[in-house]
């Protein structure tokens, strides 16, 4: 199954991988570090300013996206 990742899924993945690497000693995160790291003003095209219900619906979403392509 192929799936197209929005704008805001691609976002948040992208920020949970960068978290991952950059400081695994912060892990687990908590929603509003996914928010915070989602909203960055440098490095990020396009600059984003999503909400803590954002994030975790498309988190939510990607997930169930997931364990059903399995």
């Amino acid at each position: 199954m192929k799936y197209q990742l929005t704008a805001l899924e691609a976002r948040v993945i992208g920020c949970l991988l960068e978290k991952q690497v950059t400081t695994p000693e912060q892990y687990p995160l908590s929603v509003n570090g996914v928010v915070t790291a989602c909203n960055q003003k440098t490095n990020r095209e396009p600059v984003m300013n999503l909400s803590e219900s954002e994030v975790q619906n498309s988190w939510i979403i990607w997930s169930n996206v997931i364990i059903y392509a399995q």
